[in-house]
Protein backbone atom coordinates (compact mmCIF):
# COMPACT_ATOMS: atom_id res chain seq x y z
CA UNK A 1 0.00 0.00 0.00
CA UNK A 2 1.54 3.21 -1.33
CA UNK A 3 2.32 6.09 1.53
CA UNK A 4 -0.16 8.48 -0.53
CA UNK A 5 -2.99 6.08 -0.66
CA UNK A 6 -3.47 6.62 3.17
CA UNK A 7 -6.00 9.23 4.56
CA UNK A 8 -3.85 12.57 5.79
CA UNK A 9 -5.61 11.47 9.36
CA UNK A 10 -3.54 8.23 9.31
CA UNK A 11 -0.49 9.49 8.04
CA UNK A 12 -0.54 12.11 10.77
CA UNK A 13 -0.82 9.81 13.10
CA UNK A 14 1.65 7.39 11.85
CA UNK A 15 4.29 10.47 11.55
CA UNK A 16 3.30 11.32 15.69
CA UNK A 17 3.84 7.46 16.33
CA UNK A 18 7.16 7.77 14.59
CA UNK A 19 8.51 10.58 16.20
CA UNK A 20 6.97 10.21 19.81
CA UNK A 21 7.24 6.02 20.16
CA UNK A 22 9.35 4.69 17.94
CA UNK A 23 12.25 6.99 17.45
CA UNK A 24 12.74 8.02 21.17
CA UNK A 25 12.73 4.49 22.10
CA UNK A 26 15.21 3.69 19.57
CA UNK A 27 17.45 6.38 20.23
CA UNK A 28 17.72 5.17 24.40
CA UNK A 29 18.28 0.94 22.34
CA UNK A 30 20.81 2.66 20.48
CA UNK A 31 22.35 4.20 23.47
CA UNK A 32 21.96 1.57 25.71
CA UNK A 33 23.36 -0.95 23.51
CA UNK A 34 26.18 0.49 21.89
CA UNK A 35 29.73 1.01 23.19
CA UNK A 36 31.41 4.20 22.18
CA UNK A 37 34.97 4.36 22.15
CA UNK A 38 35.46 6.47 24.55
CA UNK A 39 33.93 8.84 27.17
CA UNK A 40 33.38 12.07 24.70
CA UNK A 41 31.82 10.07 22.29
CA UNK A 42 29.11 8.61 25.23
CA UNK A 43 28.71 12.07 26.05
CA UNK A 44 28.20 13.63 22.68
CA UNK A 45 25.86 10.65 21.86
CA UNK A 46 23.84 11.00 26.00
CA UNK A 47 23.66 14.79 25.08
CA UNK A 48 22.43 13.94 22.04
CA UNK A 49 19.84 11.58 23.28
CA UNK A 50 19.09 14.04 26.40
CA UNK A 51 18.41 16.49 23.85
CA UNK A 52 15.92 15.13 21.90
CA UNK A 53 14.06 13.54 24.83
CA UNK A 54 14.08 16.74 26.48
CA UNK A 55 12.27 18.67 23.38
CA UNK A 56 9.84 16.02 22.90
CA UNK A 57 8.79 16.46 26.95
CA UNK A 58 8.57 20.20 26.24
CA UNK A 59 6.94 20.38 23.04
CA UNK A 60 4.43 17.39 24.02
CA UNK A 61 3.16 19.47 27.15
CA UNK A 62 1.60 22.04 24.19
CA UNK A 63 -0.37 18.70 22.72
CA UNK A 64 -1.59 17.18 25.94
CA UNK A 65 -3.09 18.86 29.39
CA UNK A 66 -0.72 17.68 31.74
CA UNK A 67 0.33 18.81 35.08
CA UNK A 68 2.71 22.19 34.76
CA UNK A 69 5.43 19.56 36.80
CA UNK A 70 5.27 16.87 34.73
CA UNK A 71 8.56 17.67 32.70
CA UNK A 72 10.01 17.59 36.28
CA UNK A 73 9.01 14.37 37.11
CA UNK A 74 9.97 13.19 33.92
CA UNK A 75 13.46 14.57 34.33
CA UNK A 76 13.62 12.93 37.82
CA UNK A 77 12.71 9.22 35.96
CA UNK A 78 15.36 9.68 33.30
CA UNK A 79 12.32 10.21 30.33
CA UNK A 80 13.82 13.58 29.20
Amino acid sequence: MALSSLSIETQILASILGLQLVLPLTLIAALALSRPAGTPGWLAATAVVGTYLTALAVIGQFGVPLPWYAPAIQGLLGAG
